[in-house]
């Protein structure tokens, strides 16, 4: 969420949510355009000095949780297939590459006023999944959504890294995210850490690529020492969407551990402009979420109208032009009034 996000939404709610969750990215927008047009070239992450924290600080309420999405850059997503090799990755990470600016990141994060969660990656499994290969930069397999891939593909899944029984790709990020909390309390700085997987993952009724053997939870968890929040993605389009990624998810991660499941990315998004989500709302978050003790919190993603909605199809609280105001009285009354979700402990 945006400083304009946080705004639009807290007028149209009346009431500043409890939590905001963006990304610190790694790689910087000239960095991936950089890796673009050289993508033989090796691209160092963003200099430490560019991550403005300290207006952070500034623009949200006091009692405003700030939950950090630290992502490192994603093949076909952020930067060329052929580019991967060359920019911030899992691997390079295990090699030791970039200890110092962990600890540069660690003492920025420490200097903040605010209340910070902060998470490793973005959603794990993807970072997982070109985790692989004895080199860890190959896929598990050709990825189904991206056209005309061009990446290596793994041939061994278990073999290559660490423990022979847990998958090459998942036993990297888990150990990435061990090494990265070690470094940040070695510096002195406590945070609340939590961890995410896609919307994809752990669907009830999931698709044959989605249900890979690689993909579960206890593969990934670094244990309870490292970890206070678990949970995954869940965008959708209805309720019963809704239940079908959440239910499977939220049961495997049940057991792994009891720490508390958040939802770090959720939106309802509108297949229709013109229909709304209200009904939607009200089941989700007034009569379905309070019925599952662990979930402790969420963020949803709430742009500003007119603002660019990133190619999923998002669309503000209200409608893109603010004629559904149904939406507006179902979200105040679901979540907004809701004693549920008035409070998030650290």
């Amino acid at each position: 969420m945006s400083a304009s996000d946080y705004q639009v939404q807290t007028q149209a709610t009346n009431k500043a949510p409890k939590l905001v969750h963006f990304f610190a990215d790694w790689l910087s927008a000239e960095g991936m355009e950089q890796a673009a047009s050289n993508p033989d070239q090796d691209v160092p992450p963003q200099p430490i000095e560019e991550l403005d924290f300290e207006l952070i600080d500034q623009l949200f309420a006091e009692d405003t949780v700030i939950a950090i999405s630290w992502a490192m850059p994603l093949p076909f997503v952020d930067v060329p297939a052929e580019a991967y090799p060359n920019v911030p990755n899992v691997a390079w990470l295990l090699d030791g590459e970039y200890l110092n600016y962990i600890r540069l990141f660690a003492r920025k994060v420490g200097s903040m006023n605010s209340q910070v969660m902060l998470n490793m990656y973005g959603e794990f499994d993807n970072n997982a999944f070109y985790s692989f290969g004895p080199n860890g930069i190959s896929a598990f397999k050709e990825d189904p959504g991206v056209d005309d891939s061009d990446f290596n593909i793994a041939t061994e899944f278990s073999r290559n890294y660490g423990d022979p029984n847990v998958p090459d790709g998942p036993d990297r990020v888990r150990d990435s995210i061990k090494r990265v909390i070690d470094i940040f309390r070695d510096e002195g700085v406590e945070v609340s850490w939590f961890m995410y997987a896609s919307s994809g993952f752990m669907n009830k009724r999931p698709t044959e690529e989605q249900k890979p053997f690689w993909n579960r939870p206890e593969h990934y968890y670094p244990g309870d020492d490292y970890i206070e929040w678990v949970g995954k993605s869940v965008h959708i389009t209805s309720y019963a969407e809704f239940r079908n990624k959440f239910e499977l998810a939220y049961s495997s991660w049940g057991e792994v551990t009891k720490r508390p499941f958040f939802i770090a990315e959720q939106s309802v998004i509108s297949e229709d402009n013109a229909v709304s989500r209200a009904r939607d709302l009200e089941l989700i978050f007034k009569d379905y979420l309070p019925r599952f003790p662990r979930v402790k919190a969420f963020a949803t993603v709430h742009i500003a109208p007119g603002f660019d909605d990133l190619g999923f199809g998002f669309t503000p609280l209200g409608g893109s032009q603010g004629n559904l105001t149904d939406e507006l009285s179902a979200w105040i009354n679901s979540v907004t009034k809701n004693p549920v979700w008035q409070g998030i402990d650290l």
